[in-house]
């Protein structure tokens, strides 16, 4: 087992990620990623990235939160 040093950073396992929207201009979607890997994506847009981001971040608590068969 590798155990981190003090000056390494390890990225946290989820991580939401907000990005322009390309359907509404101007507008912005969220994403949240699992190991780097996209797993979940916002169906609404949002006037700000802010509002994105508050978003996500509500969704991936939720995400967390739930068990998930098969891990």
């Amino acid at each position: 087992m590798l155990i981190p040093e003090m000056g390494d950073q390890v990225p946290p396992p989820y991580a939401v990620k907000v990005r322009r929207c390309t359907i509404h201009a101007g507008r912005y979607r969220w994403d949240i990623h699992e190991n780097g890997r996209p797993v979940q994506s916002s169906a609404d847009s949002f006037a700000t990235e802010h509002e994105a981001e508050a978003s996500g971040l509500i969704e991936m608590e939720g995400l967390i939160s739930k068990p998930r068969i098969g891990r």
